[in-house]
């Protein structure tokens, strides 16, 4: 579900959340790569960080919690923005 299809306040939320979601992978990158960036298996432990914090992990995750709110609210947060 695209981002445009959901209520102000779902928009608002889902917003907040990939923001939070960015600074988190942003900072376990930059502590891993300090690490580990030596290592031979460097590159798929940064893939699997990815996929972790990424639409098939965390995000991913919170999309679908979004999208149920949506389906289950579909009026939640718009009369407040009319």
């Amino acid at each position: 579900m695209d981002q445009e299809q959901y209520p102000n306040s779902l928009k608002k939320i889902k917003t907040e959340t990939t923001e939070a979601i960015s600074l988190c992978l942003d900072s376990v990158m930059s502590t891993c790569e300090l690490e580990l960036e030596s290592s031979a298996n460097w590159n798929a432990i940064r893939s699997r960080i990815l996929k972790l914090f990424g639409d098939r992990g965390l995000q991913g995750r919170v999309n679908q919690i979004l999208r149920k709110a949506h389906s289950e609210y579909p009026d939640s947060g718009n009369k407040a923005t009319e």
